[in-house]
């Protein structure tokens, strides 16, 4: 049994959700307190600088969630996918359409033409083992 996922779990993503609790409260604390008239400005600038690190703090919660999830295990018979969003779908190798090979980063689409999902030999400690598996299934490799 194989399990590709699209990056290793990351310790980041705790980090970054701290930073963005810890900002919130601030951004929150900040708000409530811009009552005073003489520190409006001071205050204003501290929130335009606490929005855009909950904005790039959320997106990159995001991205590093979105990664973390999505992942195909490859098992004797057949493959389960679990998605972004959704349930896990059990999947036979006949849906897959190919594994497309660009360097050291292979993409595995499937029949509807979607990417499933993208792995690499730097995440990936076997990666050559996992498309040597796919080729005897009878999965196209494509350059």
């Amino acid at each position: 049994m194989y399990t590709i996922k699209s990056q290793k779990d990351n310790t980041l993503v705790t980090i970054v959700l701290l930073i963005l609790l810890i900002t919130a409260f601030r951004f929150a604390v900040t708000f409530c307190s811009l009552t005073d008239l003489d520190a409006a400005g001071y205050m204003l600038a501290l929130m335009v600088v606490y929005g855009v690190i909950l904005l790039g703090g959320a997106f990159m919660l995001i991205r590093l969630l979105r990664t973390r999830k999505r992942k195909l295990t490859l098992h004797g018979s057949d493959c389960v996918y679990m998605p972004l969003l959704g349930a896990p779908r059990r999947l036979t190798y006949g849906d897959l359409d190919r594994v497309d090979m660009g360097g050291k980063t292979y993409v595995i689409y499937g029949r509807d033409g979607k990417k499933l999902v993208t792995f690499d030999d730097f995440h990936t400690e076997n990666a050559h083992e996992i498309i040597d598996f796919l080729k005897q299934k009878g999965v196209k490799t494509q350059i």
